[in-house]
Parts: C-alpha cells; sequence; structure tokens
C-alpha cells in the first residue's frame, strides 16, 4: 500500500500545479477504477488528480490527448500487455509528439510479479474455495488469453507460480483460452482425470469478453463430465490491492517525472515553446 510518510514535498506539488494538474490514464479500464485510484493518489499527490478511464485501450488515447496540453501518465491495465501492445503504445505517444507539441507524456510497463497483484488473486483464489483452504488436495489453474507474445506468456506462468506459492496449493498449472500451448479445453480435461478440486483462476482484472468465454469453455467441461471438480474464481476487479497497485504506479511515474525535471517549474515561455516530451518508465 502507499504509506502515508511517501506525502510528495510542497515544493515539487508546486512544481506540478505550476505546469497544470497531470492527467492520469487507465489503458483497459473501467470508470469505478478510475475513480478508485484517484481517491487513493489525492492524499500523497497534495492535490486532486484527474484519472481517467480508457475502457478501449491505447488505440483510444491519441483522440482523448490530441490537441491537449501539461502531462499524461499512461498506465496500461492489461495484465497481458505484450510486445505487440506496446509498440501501438509507442506509436502511439510518437503521434502524440507531433500533434500535441505543448503535450508530455509519460508511461510504464506491466510486471505481472507486484506483490499487490499476487495478494489480488491469491485472495481470489482463496474466496472460491468457499472454505478459504486451497491445501487440502487441491490444484491451482490459472487461465489467461495468451494471444500476446512470448513475454507475456512467461509472465502468466510467474503469477501462476507466486499464487500458487501463497496458496500452498497441492499443483500449479496454466492453460490458454487463444494459445495453443497448453489449451483450456484440453488442460480441463487432463486435470479433470486426476484426484484433485480444481481453483480456475483468470488472470483477468474484470468480467469481460474473455471471461465470459472462460465460463463457457468450463460450463461445456462440466456438462460432458458432470462429476468434475472445478471452482471459478472471480476477477478481483477494484479490489484494494488493484487499486493500490495503479496508484503506486502512477505515483512513482509521476515523482520520477519530478526527479527528472530536478525539481525546477519550467518557466511559462519554455512551456508554451518547448517540444512534447516522452518518459517511459518500468515497475
Amino acid at each position: 500500500m502507499i504509506a502515508a510518510a511517501e506525502a510528495v514535498p510542497e515544493a515539487v506539488v508546486a512544481a506540478a500545479q505550476a505546469a497544470g494538474h497531470p492527467r492520469f490514464v487507465l489503458l483497459d479500464a473501467g470508470p469505478e477504477l478510475a475513480q478508485a485510484v484517484q481517491n487513493v493518489l489525492t492524499k500523497p499527490l497534495g492535490f486532486e488528480p484527474e484519472v481517467l478511464a480508457l475502457p478501449e485501450g491505447v488505440a483510444s488515447a491519441a483522440g482523448l490527448l490530441r490537441g491537449g496540453v501539461g502531462e499524461a501518465f499512461l498506465l496500461p491495465v492489461d495484465l497481458e500487455f505484450g510486445l505487440f501492445a506496446k509498440e501501438t503504445l509507442t506509436s502511439v505517444t510518437a503521434d502524440l509528439r507531433r500533434a500535441a507539441p505543448g503535450l508530455e507524456v509519460c508511461y510504464d510497463d506491466v510486471s505481472l510479479s507486484h506483490p499487490l497483484l499476487v495478494e489480488a488473486f491469491s485472495e481470489a483464489a482463496l474466496q472460491a474455495c468457499g472454505d478459504g483452504n486451497v491445501r487440502e488436495r487441491r490444484g491451482l489453474l490459472m487461465v489467461a488469453s495468451g494471444e500476446g507474445d512470448p513475454a507475456s506468456r512467461a509472465g502468466v506462468y510467474g503469477l501462476m507460480r507466486n499464487v500458487w506459492e501463497r496458496v500452498a496449493a497441492t499443483r500449479g498449472e496454466v492453460a490458454f483460452l487463444r494459445h495453443a500451448t497448453p489449451f483450456l479445453r484440453g488442460e480441463l480435461e487432463r486435470v479433470s482425470r486426476e484426484p484433485l478440486e480444481w481453483i480456475v483462476v483468470p488472470a483477468m482484472l474484470e468480467r469481460g469478453e474473455r471471461f465470459e468465454h472462460l465460463e463457457l469453455i468450463l460450463a461445456d467441461q462440466l456438462r460432458n463430465e458432470p462429476g468434475a471438480a472445478f471452482r471459478l474464481a472471480r476477477p478481483p476487479g477494484n479490489h484494494p490491492a488493484i487499486v493500490h497497485w495503479l496508484a503506486q504506479r502512477a505515483l512513482d511515474l509521476w515523482r520520477s517525472k519530478r526527479q527528472a525535471e530536478g525539481l525546477r517549474a519550467r518557466s511559462a515561455k519554455s512551456r508554451t515553446l518547448a517540444p512534447a516530451r516522452q518518459c517511459v518508465a518500468r515497475e
């Protein structure tokens, strides 16, 4: 969580206010999550920031920010934010630099190893058990889309291992909806033959199209094998750990920007004439 001791110094706040309040843009997120992040950010920042949600993702960011001025911090929310999505983000920020010379754009990356993500998905797995106990002859099957690049799929495996260790499940496996190895339908058939109850944990934050696809496939499996033991966990949504994960990323980006400027506010002339710049950060 964000510690109260990490409040931003008044001089840094004043410099940011001189340049105009920043906009934090959550890519592939809904308005409720954006409001929750805004509520958390207000105290450590020292002012109420503008936090926007773009459910359509990075491709819609250009239309939102084109012609804008000041600072925009873009935070990908999709857990499978892979190589292709990063290329799109790079292209969009390049277009914005040309179209909005008074705008500075910063963005970061998604790390599935973040402890707050692990906490949120571990709680989702435990709640799906009903009795809060995963240890007794239960396996964990984490399901993701898998349509990105190998690095994003490797991140899902890493998240599964961290959650598996956290909840102390007997086994841990991964399956994908849109990648052949391992494909979800085949994995459900294989693990259903084992003497375990399986907790199916979607590597997704919200109940969207991917989650509905997962529900349909799991329902088909249960119709074909009525005795199969599967429990489906709910996506964490606006879980406090998810909200603080995004708020911490936003705050880290904002502080990195202030540090890069040497805590010096630019003059009115330089704010008007300076070309748009881009900064990139990683979790």
